[in-house]
């Protein structure tokens, strides 16, 4: 199988690429020796609870483990009392959007990106979030964040990087191709984000006959492709490809369908020409021929080709990341708590426009769809596909660390264990990324990445919500310092938000000046060029 050797070969040379800046054990400024004393530890291995025990961790890496009592603490170490807590291994949200849009602009206008970090980092920490992994974006700011955290200049999560998607409009990093006509397009893009440091390519649509030139070179670079899998691919070409993770579950909608050969053939044909003048003009959703597709799945859906499908996802070891979470805030069914609106209302002015809904309010359908979704999720952990957790924060309006939560509450709404749920977000990213010997569970000889819990999260994986403390490479920060961190943040978000309402409202007089003065609108024939 071409997904297995190929698999092993990317990861390997991603591990190799990040060990330093990913992987790395002690962080700056942390305490040579640390003693977690008297806590149930929760290893992330799938071996029981295991109260009243004792962490000894030195230099970044657990040293010892072993009952209260009997683990000797060196004199001078920090000790952190874990009575009646728990200790889990460091979080991760594997699709995050840190650069989707600007929280803060310069005095040009010119968009801050890395105000990014200032603001959401103190979230992910205090949610007890120690590793992301970022889904496309603006990978030298992206890069700057993470050589400022590993050199203790910031207080961050470890951080998987890559640019723009290969087919998006944008390209991958400065300078790059602005569309990909040919395959020494794709070639050239793909050693371009090689090259700019890059842990991974993302996928984005391009001409049926370019992928497996997409591959190839990906392949050669040893960067693993991820993302969306385009309605011209299918998901079963792209398993055999050698896509690594396929993020969201609207691709899987339309391969569990007994018509999946029918739709694939449509997205092949292409919209029309005047479906492109609309989507440029804005006068009809991107998405709206996807949208008609999805429907026509959900009410098409076939146990036998579901089978078949997650059969052959779970022999070409493809990983899925659902994020039930944006799915079902997209579809607009998020539920009206005091949870939702204390979140939303953290995140700065620039985010928290709603996405467009793709389901134009048909809330029948979406509640249709989205229950196939959560079906589909157990249908995969039962066969063998393997899930990470990811949620598409903060740049769909979502605020990191309690959307990671409400993630892993859905996963257990539709069918998954607590423990299996956790393990998404602890030992499966750290086996995808090929970081399982240095992080995803707590054991002799791992880097020191926990959170220590108020409340047993096997028990009830809401209670990741109760967090004491949190340690990245054995830089512990208590629950007080935690919440100092994203009370800086809030400071921020507050000026922010006040530059963001005086450049709103000063596009709105020049857009009413215009009105006046009889400026003529973009025409059809600007659209179309």
């Amino acid at each position: 199988m071409i997904r297995t050797r190929a698999g092993t070969v990317m990861m390997a040379g991603i591990a190799l690429a990040v060990a330093s800046p990913v992987a790395s054990a002690q962080r700056a400024d942390a305490p040579a020796r640390l003693a977690v004393v008297g806590v149930t530890l929760i290893d992330g291995t799938g071996a029981a609870a295991r109260p009243g025990t004792t962490i000894l961790i030195a230099n970044g890496r657990i040293t010892a483990i072993g009952p209260t009592g009997r683990v000797a603490i060196p004199a001078g170490t920090t000790r952190i009392d874990g009575a009646g807590r728990y200790v889990i291994p460091g979080l991760w949200d594997m699709h995050v959007h840190l650069t989707a849009r600007a929280s803060d602009r310069f005095s040009n206008g010119r968009p801050n990106y890395m105000a990014a970090a200032d603001y959401f980092f103190p979230y992910f920490l205090a949610s007890g979030i120690t590793g992301i992994r970022d889904m496309s974006g603006q990978l030298a700011d992206l890069k700057e964040m993470r050589r400022r955290v590993t050199a203790g200049q910031l207080d961050g999560p470890r951080m998987l990087v890559t640019g723009h998607k290969i087919g998006d409009r944008e390209p991958v990093v400065p300078h790059g191709p602005k569309g990909y006509p040919n395959e020494a397009a794709v070639r050239k893009a793909v050693q371009l984000l090689r090259d700019n440091g890059a842990d991974f390519v993302k996928l984005e649509e391009l001409r049926p006959d370019l992928y497996p030139a997409l591959f190839t070179a990906a392949r050669q670079a040893q960067l693993p492709v991820v993302g969306h899998v385009p309605p011209n691919l299918g998901l079963t070409r792209a398993s055999d490809l050698g896509i690594r993770s396929v993020e969201h579950l609207m691709d899987v909608m339309l391969s569990a369908s007994r018509d999946s050969a029918a739709l694939r053939d449509e997205a092949l044909d292409g919209p029309s020409l005047w479906d492109r003048v609309l989507i440029r003009m804005h006068r009809r959703q991107q998405w709206e021929v996807f949208r008609r597709q999805i429907e026509h799945a959900t009410h098409s859906q076939d146990d036998a080709t579901t089978a078949a499908m997650l059969r052959k996802l779970a022999s070409n070891n493809t990983w899925m990341v659902p994020t039930l979470v944006a799915n079902r805030d997209i579809m607009r069914m998020r539920p009206d708590t005091g949870i939702a609106r204390w979140s939303t209302a953290l995140l700065p002015a620039e985010y928290r426009t709603q996405p467009k809904s793709w389901w134009n309010n048909d809330q029948a359908l979406a509640r249709e769809q989205f229950g196939r979704q959560m079906q589909l999720v157990a249908q995969m952990q039962r066969a063998g596909v393997k899930l990470l957790a990811g949620t598409d924060a903060p740049g769909t309006s979502r605020l990191p660390g309690e959307s990671l939560v409400e993630e892993l509450e859905l996963m257990v709404q539709a069918g998954l264990t607590n423990a299996q749920a956790l393990a998404t977000a602890t030992r499966h990213p750290a086996e995808f990324s090929g970081l399982a010997d240095s992080l995803g569970t707590l054991v002799v000889g791992k880097v020191a990445d926990f959170v220590l819990l108020d409340a047993n999260p096997l028990e009830r994986i809401g209670n990741l919500r109760q967090v004491a403390g949190v340690a990245v490479g054995g830089r512990y920060r208590t629950r007080p310092q935690l919440t100092t961190m994203v009370a800086s943040a809030e400071a921020l978000r507050v000026t922010w938000d006040g530059r963001y309402l005086a450049r709103k409202q000063a596009k709105e007089s020049e857009m009413l000046a215009r009105a006046r003065t009889g400026t003529k609108r973009p025409t059809l024939a600007g659209a179309i060029e």
